[in-house]
């Protein structure tokens, strides 16, 4: 009886397992609508202008707020004044959209593939500028005057790109190693005959100044690219295609807005991040950019944001020419098309959904036939999955006792560093009273001294013993501990090992707190994560190399931080860290089960949690337990 009920409930449980899976494949055909808003982060090329009007229209009209997204929008300078790479910004994941060009490509042949979302800019905003009556009117004729150029610059990629049309070696022309853009006065002064400008800006002192300019466009030359395009991470296109679709929607919104209220977008970007300088100036300038943006979105003649892709694989393949790119163009991946993603992946879904149907079909008959076949067959599972997880147990166990000690190991390696320095200061005593007594100079004074020397340095040596046996001997009994003494213990005994690699170690707690359970344990688990912190910076040798340790209180949790400036977890092993025997060390450097280790003692023994990201310059891992500050009762 009991083994047939138990061929019912085994059946019961395949059934409810088969419709659980049938029900979350279906549920994935549908598009979830997220709760919140989507928090979005875009990257400028540049200073905030009109150049980018439509995004700041998107933002203050409330167009992206009525798609659903919260957006950040992030100046192309750093607070020191540094340039910004949107590309960059996007691939390493610190900002989700961002505006560039050409770059795109270029980045594009490299890390993190990217895809173009929109093109505002339907044609590149370079231009050669030169004073008027100069002598050049092919590029051919760059050859023989003073044309400006900068190595690397991504306004010279078209001027080559020009050049190479005309059969014209680049390398004709020599680079200059001017910093920042260049102006009129550059032209006035007679520095250079020609100069690239991006967006004309030059044109607009030259009009103030009442001098005639003269340009030369690549456009005129059969160099037919695209300027400022809106773009992102092809990940986030894959992955979330409706969010990039309903971001491109709101920003078209945003550029619709601008381009047909000029002056008031001119306005309120001079008031919003220009309030100290002379807002007539400003306003001017502005206005005087919406004229150049509004003649290269070819509004509202061209459709905003339309892209082609003959015109991307053809800029491809001119910088293919000049040795840029060395992968193939894929416009299915490159260019940005939610009708053609959503089709591929609603097709996906339906082999999936028949494939598994027919599987969930195929089990439960034979679920059906092996119950009716056999009564038995319940019982020796439920036996099997019992003998299984008792086996798993025991490898757990196995895991957790070799990773122990590994970790008493590495403890007993630290008060051999610990050890030496006060040995060899023994050793210096001893010899120094041998020769005092056989050179008739050992006195009282000297005896005492020699003494008090020799007790200090016992006592310290004791201590780390005492320290290591609390290490080495759980408790099997709760207890109340103060978290900062603990550690400041495990940083005592790892303080030889850090000198002699230059690692500089902070302890931070910012009030009295307590936590209940089992103090081994705790140190257990926080050595492990110290222990890998000063791993990595011997290892990967930074510049700076530090331990940050920090002891908050929030809410009814206390939080343990274990920050490093070893450069940080790469991104594809992130979430892999804390896998038993999963190790970036060698087999004689680690066993790969210290995170492992940690995550279980800090999850079963102290009921909290770890969790682990990557800062600026390095890696942290946090513990959270529950605890209480002073005079609160446990």
């Amino acid at each position: 009886m009991i083994q047939w009920n138990s061929g019912k409930r085994l059946l019961f449980l395949s059934m409810a397992a088969l419709l659980l899976l049938w029900g979350i494949i279906m549920f994935s055909v549908l598009p979830v609508q997220a709760e919140g808003l989507d928090k979005v982060v875009l990257q400028l090329r540049w200073e905030p202008q009109f150049q980018f009007a439509g995004y700041y229209a998107a933002l203050w009209q409330g167009f992206y707020e009525e798609e659903g997204f919260s957006v950040e929008i992030r100046s192309g300078f750093s607070d020191e004044g540094e340039v910004i790479q949107a590309t960059e910004e996007v691939q390493a994941g610190r900002a989700d959209f961002g505006v560039g060009a050409v770059d795109i490509l270029l980045a594009n042949d490299q890390n993190e593939p990217l895809t173009v979302v929109a093109a505002i800019f339907q044609r590149s905003a370079v231009g050669y500028y030169m004073k008027e009556g100069t002598r050049v009117r092919t590029p051919v004729d760059l050859v023989h005057v003073n044309t400006a150029r900068r190595e690397d610059d991504l306004l010279d990629i078209e001027l080559q790109a020009m050049l190479i049309a005309e059969g014209i070696d680049p390398e004709l022309l020599s680079y200059t190693e001017k910093q920042g853009s260049f102006v009129l006065k550059d032209l006035l002064m007679g520095e250079y005959d020609v100069v690239p400008v991006y967006l004309g800006s030059i044109l607009k002192e030259a009009e103030d100044a009442g001098i005639s300019l003269q340009v030369m466009r690549p456009i005129d030359h059969g160099i037919d690219f695209y300027g400022d395009s809106l773009f992102t991470s092809t990940k986030l296109t894959l992955e979330s295609p409706e969010l990039v679709e309903r971001f491109r929607k709101a920003t078209l919104k945003g550029w619709l807005f601008a381009l047909e209220h000029p002056e008031t977008m001119a306005t309120s970007i001079a008031e919003t991040f220009y309030p100290e300088r002379d807002q007539e100036e400003v306003l001017s300038y502005n206005l005087f950019q919406a004229n150049q943006v509004r003649e290269l979105s070819y509004f509202p003649v061209v459709e905003l944001g339309n892209l082609h892709a003959f015109r991307w694989e053809e800029m491809h393949r001119l910088l293919s020419q000049l040795n840029m790119l060395q992968q193939p163009f894929n416009p299915g991946r490159f260019i940005f098309n939610y009708d053609h993603i959503r089709s591929e992946q609603t097709e996906s879904q339906r082999q999936m959904l028949l494939v598994t149907s027919i599987i969930a079909l195929l089990v439960l008959s034979g679920v059906l036939l092996v119950t009716m076949a056999s009564r038995s067959t319940a019982g020796k599972m439920e036996a099997l999955f019992r003998r299984a997880e008792e086996e798993n147990k025991k490898k757990e166990a196995l895991m957790i006792y070799q990773a122990r000690m590994a970790a008493m190991g590495e403890m007993v390696a630290n008060i051999a560093h610990q050890w030496r320095q006060p040995l060899n200061n023994m050793g210096l005593v001893l010899a120094n009273l041998e020769d005092a007594f056989w050179h008739g100079e050992l006195d009282e004074s000297q005896l005492m001294l020699s003494m008090d020397k020799s007790k200090k340095l016992i006592n310290r040596m004791s201590g780390t013993i005492d320290d290591f046996m609390q290490f080495a001997n759980p408790t099997k009994d709760k207890e109340s501990f103060d978290p900062l003494q603990e550690i400041e213990k495990i940083v005592d005994l790892m303080d030889e090992k850090c000198r002699v690699h230059h690692i500089v170690v902070h302890i931070s707690s910012e009030e009295e707190i307590q936590l209940h359970g089992y103090a081994n344990q705790f140190s257990q688990a926080v050595f492990n994560l110290i222990a890998n912190a000063v791993d990595v910076l011997v290892e990967n040798k930074p510049a700076h190399r530090a331990i940050v340790i920090r002891i908050l209180s929030e809410d009814q949790w206390v939080k343990i931080s274990v920050s490093d400036t070893g450069g940080g977890i790469p991104g594809k092993i992130i979430n892999r860290i804390a896998e038993p025997y999963f190790s970036t060390k060698s087999q004689q450097q680690g066993t790969g089960l210290g995170l492992y280790m940690t995550k279980t003692i800090v999850e079963s023994r102290l009921k909290g949690r770890l969790t682990w990201d990557n800062w600026e310059k390095g890696a942290t891992m946090t513990v959270w337990i529950h605890g209480v500050t002073k005079g609160e009762k446990i």
